[in-house]
């Protein structure tokens, strides 16, 4: 299928047109990744699943952590975006920060899974 690259404000670009879009599965908004090799320019579809699996991890002490597998990334390790999620031996502080974590992972349109229930 031959298609035209066009001016699209100061950039460029390349229409896809519906029956190709249909035909990959993909719609408005969906990512790709591109691969530039010699003249040919490929496209692969990103199929990100937007999961996160929360688990909660013993440390040091009676001190808990924060385990996070992101299912698109695969195993992103501890939690880095707070301190009270890491080796934290208060427990209702830690579970506050758990909650407020779940949350800003939904704001950003993830499904997140915590120690099997999925929220």
């Amino acid at each position: 299928m031959k298609l035209n690259l066009t001016q699209w404000g100061n950039s460029a670009a390349v229409r896809l047109p519906a029956p190709l879009l249909a035909q990959l599965g993909v719609k408005i908004g969906d990512s790709f990744e591109a691969e530039v090799a010699k003249d040919r320019l490929t496209l692969r579809v990103i199929k990100d699943d937007r999961t996160i699996e929360l688990s909660v991890v013993a440390g040091q002490g009676e001190s808990l952590s924060l385990r996070i597998k992101d299912r698109a990334l695969g195993d992103t390790g501890a939690h880095l975006g707070s301190g009270r999620l890491q080796n934290n031996p208060n427990t209702a502080e830690f579970y506050q920060a758990v909650i407020e974590a779940i949350l800003d992972y939904k704001k950003g349109g993830a499904t997140v899974v915590f120690n099997g229930t999925e929220y």
